[in-house]
């Protein structure tokens, strides 16, 4: 057997690949770990900037968490419970939430004698955390005068339904406290209110009478020399079925009662 000379590669040198041998020479020496530690220190500054940054950029550049709402926005009551802010509240004996306008066959007696269809327009004006704020007024009719074609505003409540008077302080009020402003009438329930007031003495008269699926609410007012009268028949599943309103005599009067291939 042959042996190799000093100097002489070997015969696994000599079939070794010449890329591998190149690689070899030009690999880099394992850093110490000194020079690891050294390094160390001098990315950690870096590494500490950047992170300051980051958050610099967070609270200049974005919404707090808190503050970014999806489309159904949730309140959450002092109970904990959470309400959605677009649920509507549902009475049986009010318009249902699907439906903005209803025609009624109208009496009017004004300088004029008229008698024709009219349309009740039911327009939401804001939603409460315990109710809903409408409006009932009537399209144009001619000869009437505007401050009639409205019927008022009504706070509906799962089981009542209050008459408020519309003015902006009133509106305001309910709004910001949901307290329901001096002289806010309820004008539907399930319970009967007896009126106050002997039937001859003067002053503001009003009654809540309930009859099967219907409650009406009637008052007048024979202190005041006009004399206002004012009626509301309300409908379980249908909702404001008949109004009447007017003067002594029959004076100013308006008389709605529904169509009933409208319902």
């Amino acid at each position: 057997m042959k042996r190799s000379q000093p100097g002489e590669a070997t015969e696994a040198e000599k079939h070794q690949p010449e890329e591998s041998i190149e690689a070899e020479k030009h690999q880099p020496e394992e850093a110490t770990e000194v020079e690891k530690l050294q390094t160390a220190e001098e990315t950690r500054p870096e590494q500490s900037q950047l992170v300051e940054e980051t958050y610099a950029e967070a609270d200049t550049g974005l919404e707090p968490a808190q503050n970014i709402a999806p489309d159904h926005v949730q309140e959450t009551t002092e109970g904990g419970s959470e309400i959605e802010e677009d649920a509507r509240v549902s009475n049986p004996f009010f318009f249902s939430n699907d439906i903005s306008q209803v025609e009624y066959k109208g009496s009017f007696a004004f300088d004029d004698f008229i008698d024709q269809d009219v349309k009740l327009n039911i327009t939401e004006l804001t939603r409460l955390r315990n109710g809903m704020l409408y409006e009932l007024k009537l399209d144009p009719v001619p000869g009437i005068p505007e401050d009639r074609l409205s019927l008022g505003y009504f706070y509906v409540q799962a089981d009542k339904i209050y008459k408020i008077e519309p003015s902006e302080e009133n509106i305001s009020r309910l709004k910001t406290s949901e307290e329901l402003p001096e002289g806010s009438v309820i004008v539907c329930q399930d319970e009967e209110i007896k009126d106050t007031l002997g039937e001859d003495e003067p002053g503001f008269h009003h009654w809540l009478e309930a009859n099967g699926e219907k409650r009406e609410y009637r008052s007048y007012n024979n202190q005041a020399a006009s004399g206002y009268y004012e009626s509301f028949t309300w409908e379980k599943g249908k909702g404001l079925a008949g109004y009447r309103s007017g003067f002594g005599a029959e004076r100013d009067s308006i008389d709605l009662q529904y169509k009933e291939d409208t319902w």
